[in-house]
């Protein structure tokens, strides 16, 4: 008995919590967007993704595959600054297959450049530059 009184209790407190959110009227967001006088229409031949409704706001949080990827902005352009950690590291720098100075590598323009690789002295790549007063090669390939 005790247990279909606390049944029955629970099954009431989830309808008006229910109904307390139906009172509120629902916020639509489809992609990141608010949007207002929601009609189903702006959903029109797009594929949901994902849906979800927070009950106690009665928002509506839709994501379609519109939505565009997420992608950091890329810096296309400047040149290239570099901080060595540790004050005896001691850095090489090849651009191409040539030791060039850290001033000539900071001027490379950077839509120039192909790939960036930091390599140990002990790098077959490397091994012809090698030397004690280099700890770390810093190999630049730029485009073709």
């Amino acid at each position: 008995m005790k247990s279909k009184i606390c049944f029955i209790c629970l099954v009431m407190m989830l309808s008006v919590v229910r109904l307390s959110a139906q009172d509120k009227a629902p916020t639509y967001v489809i992609d990141g967007k608010v949007v207002s006088n929601f009609d189903g229409s702006q959903l029109k031949g797009v594929k949901i993704i994902d849906y979800t409704v927070d009950d106690k706001t009665n928002k509506h949080t839709i994501t379609t595959n519109r939505m565009p990827a997420r992608v950091e902005p890329r810096k296309t352009s400047g040149t290239i600054k570099m901080k060595v950690k540790g004050d005896d590291a001691k850095v090489g720098y090849i651009l191409d297959g040539k030791i060039i100075t850290k001033d000539e590598m900071e001027k490379i323009d950077m839509r120039k450049i192909f790939s960036v690789e930091v390599v140990k002295n002990s790098d077959p790549r490397v091994k012809k530059y090698a030397s004690e007063d280099v700890d770390a090669f810093i190999l630049i390939t730029t485009k073709k």
